[in-house]
């Protein structure tokens, strides 16, 4: 997406994604789409009728990823732990 400049292989390799030199913001960040964009699933009833009742949240807006998740993974939901989605 061009946030971190063009030069991918600067600090990606191709055998794993992860780079041991990037912090990730806190925990506690409310800007997680400046980087990230939920899934197609959050934008169609599914995240109304499961992922919003499985997060115990009533009034999450997509926008607010802070209020589900965690930043360990995008699947480790807060209160409930690491989800299975599929």
């Amino acid at each position: 997406m061009g946030l971190l400049g063009n030069d991918c292989a600067q600090c990606h390799a191709t055998a794993k994604w992860t780079t041991p030199e990037f912090r990730h913001p806190s925990p506690v960040s409310q800007s997680c789409a400046q980087c990230h964009q939920a899934p197609p699933s959050h934008y169609m009833m599914h995240f109304k009728m499961v992922s919003m009742s499985v997060a115990k949240m009533e009034k999450a807006e997509v926008s607010q990823c802070f209020l589900c998740h965690q930043t360990t993974s995008w699947n480790d939901i807060k209160g409930v732990g690491f989800y299975k989605h599929h």
